[in-house]
């Protein structure tokens, strides 16, 4: 890394980069965690509040997406254990914390679709790099993330299951597919899916009706009726 402190940050530099990276992490999680938890109360006590009100939440919420998948990418160019366990484990509680205003996501769906399909793809972006992650941990015997993957993944099958109902609850307007990706890499390279054969038979113990691989699936949705499928 390079150390200018042109940037304004003195103290960032490779020494304390872990540290920094942490920090981040646990900020915007503790900033996302508030908004969650504002969203479900104005939903409880205020239903229908004004929706230019939630516009600005669901703007908010896209910031700290933003920051999210972020911070998960720098992964596929900073190589070190310590840092992907991090990923995998606060990737694992921001995911578990979006899951909680979904809810909020159905009912405001029909008049905030773009925003929302924006969100749940950016999102995206993150669960298949941090599955990458677990993926190539479990290859490579690191125990170090190994022991945080089966709650993190845990979370992606559960985010997987609330896009597609989601989807699914609110499809008029929208339409969506959903297909398999191709086995890749940190790096973007496509690699044997015999490479993630461990990770795949420790699928096969999931429940028949939910057992879903986290990885290859992609939904891909546009708020158009008239667009074409990616």
């Amino acid at each position: 890394m390079a150390e200018d402190e042109d940037y304004g940050f003195p103290t960032l530099c490779s020494a304390t980069f872990l540290s920094w990276y942490r920090v981040l992490f646990e900020v915007n999680l503790t900033v996302f965690d508030g908004l969650v938890k504002e969203v479900v109360r104005l939903e409880k006590y205020q239903p229908g509040f004004q929706p230019e009100n939630v516009l600005t939440h669901l703007i908010k919420m896209q910031k700290n997406v933003n920051v999210f998948v972020a911070l998960i990418s720098m992964c596929r160019t900073y190589d070190k254990v310590t840092l992907h366990a991090m990923a995998v484990k606060y990737g694992g509680k921001f995911i578990d914390s979006f899951l909680k205003a979904f809810d909020f996501l159905q009912v405001h769906f029909q008049m905030h679709n773009e925003v929302i399909l924006v969100v749940v793809k950016e999102i995206q972006k993150a669960t298949r790099t941090i599955q990458t992650l677990c993926s190539e941990a479990k290859g490579s015997k690191q125990t170090t993330i190994t022991g945080k993957i089966p709650a993190t993944k845990r979370s992606l099958e559960r985010f997987l299951f609330r896009v597609k109902a989601l989807l699914h609850a609110t499809s008029s307007g929208c339409t969506f597919w959903m297909g398999n990706l191709k086995h890749k890499d940190l790096r973007g390279q496509v690699v044997s899916s015999q490479a993630y054969v461990d990770d795949q038979n420790d699928n096969t113990n999931e429940d028949s009706e939910g057992a879903l691989d986290v990885d290859p699936q992609v939904i891909v949705a546009t708020a158009s009726e008239n667009s074409g499928m990616e």
